[in-house]
């Protein structure tokens, strides 16, 4: 049960707060969920949803998306060299079903997860944050566990800085 009003529920409670840093104060909204005693906040940005017009061959249409994707498709493109009524028009001929705004959210997820997974920097974080939790640990098990993940970590790395793509094996640990 999520309010909008100054009463406290047992479970949940919306609320918007006047302070975020770099946070203009149209985007800034704070959700406090609280179930059976425990309090958990966290502070969240609004999105502004745009609606732009695209020509998609020949014909003119209008597609409405939140800012942050508007703005990562814009970066898609002219990586590419491309123009975005042109990056939309080949999202809107490989998309299988939906709308044409989800199949645009989904291809920027999936260039953006292709991008991460291809880093070998994120790769190499991965792998030291896990020996450094490994370090922490009292059971041999689990710390043996934890090496073993930082040392695919530490392989796909590797893969990433050759080009490439990890296995669905070593996929799946992350």
């Amino acid at each position: 049960m999520l309010t909008g009003d100054n009463t406290t529920t047992p479970f949940a409670k919306l609320c918007f707060f006047d302070k975020v840093l770099g946070c203009p104060s149209q985007n800034r909204i704070s959700v406090t969920i609280a179930k059976l005693g425990n309090i958990l906040g966290c502070t969240l940005m609004k999105s502004s949803i745009v609606k732009r017009s695209v020509v998609i061959d020949g014909h003119k249409t209008s597609v409405t998306l939140e800012d942050p994707f508007w703005r990562s498709l814009k970066e898609i493109a002219h990586r590419q060299g491309a123009t975005m009524s042109k990056m939309v028009a080949e999202i809107d001929k490989a998309r299988q079903q939906g709308n044409l705004s989800s199949a645009i959210r989904l291809f920027v997820l999936d260039w953006v997860r292709t991008q991460l997974l291809t880093n070998p920097a994120h790769w190499h974080l991965r792998a030291q944050e896990a020996r450094q939790l490994a370090q922490k640990l009292d059971d041999p098990e689990a710390r043996a566990a934890k090496l073993k993940m930082a040392d695919r970590y530490a392989r796909l790395a590797v893969r990433a800085m050759d080009g490439v793509t990890s296995s669905a094996e070593d996929s799946a640990v992350s």
